[in-house]
């Protein structure tokens, strides 16, 4: 998995924006980012029922998110056995609430790579929270292998970043935060199968 080039990414951003961008690519009205943070919460917008992927005829790698300076793309969601499947995300209320306010993107079978090259800052930390219904997770630091397994016991480390996390249950599975913390943190990677993120933090 290579980071996505920055030249990449402009080209496709000043295509779809001459395009009117024909769903690939949503531009949010939220706040921009500070000298130290920028963060991604779906609220407004993207607008509820916004779907990523598959569905929409996208393909791995292909740029779908700007919001606050971070920049996302959907990706393969892979197996422990080897296999990999590139499904959907879409913004929806979550059947469990587990963060403020309430709307998420789902991750059906797909992961969300989030790069921070357009950030005004360098950022040493991402923070995001989770509601975990079934399946396993996917967790990429700068395009390494992902991890495989529960967010809720990640290892204390992936590709030299730190990584923790709390979780609490609810009904069918469980809620929580995780954080990663490293220096050059470029891009992350989050997937799932069963799987809803919301307020996706990078800070320096």
């Amino acid at each position: 998995m290579s980071s996505l080039r920055p030249s990449t990414v402009h080209r496709v951003l000043h295509a779809c924006l001459a395009s009117g961008c024909s769903g690939a690519l949503l531009l949010t009205n939220a706040p921009q980012a500070s000298a130290a943070s920028a963060c991604v919460n779906f609220e407004p917008t993207p607008a509820a029922g916004t779907t990523y992927g598959t569905p929409l005829g996208q393909t791995p790698g292909s740029v779908v998110l700007f919001a606050s300076g971070l920049i996302g793309s959907v990706e393969r969601f892979t197996t422990p056995a080897g296999g990999s499947f590139f499904n959907l995300a879409r913004v929806e209320n979550p059947p469990t609430a587990f963060a403020t306010p309430p709307r998420a993107l789902r991750l059906n079978n797909i992961a969300m790579r989030f790069h921070f090259f357009a950030l005004p800052f360098r950022p040493t930390r991402l923070t995001f929270r989770y509601l975990d219904l079934g399946g396993l997770e996917n967790l990429a630091i700068n395009g390494q292998a992902p991890f495989m397994g529960n967010l809720s016991t990640p290892p204390a480390a992936i590709a030299g970043f730190g990584i923790s996390a709390n979780s609490a249950a609810v009904p069918g599975g469980r809620r929580g935060l995780v954080t990663i913390q490293g220096p050059n943190l470029r891009d992350v990677s989050i997937g799932g199968q069963e799987l809803w993120i919301d307020q996706v933090c990078a800070s320096n």
